[in-house]
């Protein structure tokens, strides 16, 4: 397995996380948990079969580390709302990390317009009791870098017969890094066409265009994209170093 890591921060806390999270990925590959299917197919997500074996993952990679782990542990904004993040970890009292996995059946439009309208709305609001922002807030999907089968890919998104299936089938990595930054990508989205969604995707993509990481002393976001053949940070856009494991 392969893993690109932030040269800059290649000894720090998030790149021993980063590479331990590889290691462990890698061990699970080679032991048969889990298959290339797993990453490549939608075909293998009932009951969150796959959901559940990343976090599991993640959490003992946490708990190597010397984190202290809980899964699915409540958080609330400032408005009484309340969301279950997959995976949370502290160490020394302090929240270091807080991940959030989405698998193949559902690493589509809802990245944006789940994860990183939650990113933003839990940046943009004062913390209260222990919903501190973590250090470090890491998005985690499987899109295949390469073609898909259509039989073995379900989509969120497009009808088989929208012309936009057909492009995203070709490399659903590489259209949703493009739909990140141009979300009228999803314009036949199969959602309910009386609710306007529209104008919530170019916000959130606006904002993460415009987001500067060299900002933020806690809250940084990482999105990084899991497949057969590694780990790769797909935002922020940093120099990177490939490491093999």
């Amino acid at each position: 397995m392969i893993v690109t890591v932030e040269l800059t921060t290649s000894s720090s806390e998030w790149g021993t996380f980063l590479e331990e999270l590889a290691r462990g990925f890698s061990r699970s590959i080679r032991a048969g948990h889990i298959i290339p299917q797993h990453l490549q197919t939608t075909a293998h997500n009932k009951g969150g079969k796959v959901h559940n074996l990343v976090c599991t993952i993640v959490e003992q990679v946490g708990h190597q580390l010397g984190y202290y782990v809980a899964r699915e542990r409540y958080r609330y904004f400032d408005d009484g709302k309340r969301y279950r993040p997959d995976v949370q970890m502290w160490k020394n009292g302090r929240l270091s990390f807080l991940v959030e996995y989405e698998s193949t059946n559902s690493s589509d439009s809802r990245i944006i317009e789940v994860d990183l309208r939650r990113y933003f709305k839990a940046i943009d609001r004062e913390p209260i009791d222990d919903a501190s922002l973590p250090e470090y807030w890491v998005i985690l999907y499987t899109l295949p870098d390469g073609p898909v089968e259509q039989r073995h890919w379900r989509s969120w998104d497009f009808r088989k017969s929208d012309p936009e299936y057909a492009d995203m089938r070709l490399n659903p990595h590489r259209f949703y890094k493009r739909a990140f930054k141009e979300p009228s990508l999803l314009r036949n989205s199969l959602r309910d066409p009386h609710v306007d969604i529209g104008t919530e995707r170019l916000q959130t993509t606006r904002r993460l265009a415009e987001y500067d990481p060299r900002s933020r002393s806690d809250g940084k976001l990482f999105l990084l994209n899991l497949t057969t053949r590694g780990l790769e940070i797909d935002f922020p856009r940093v120099r990177q170093r490939e490491v093999r494991f």
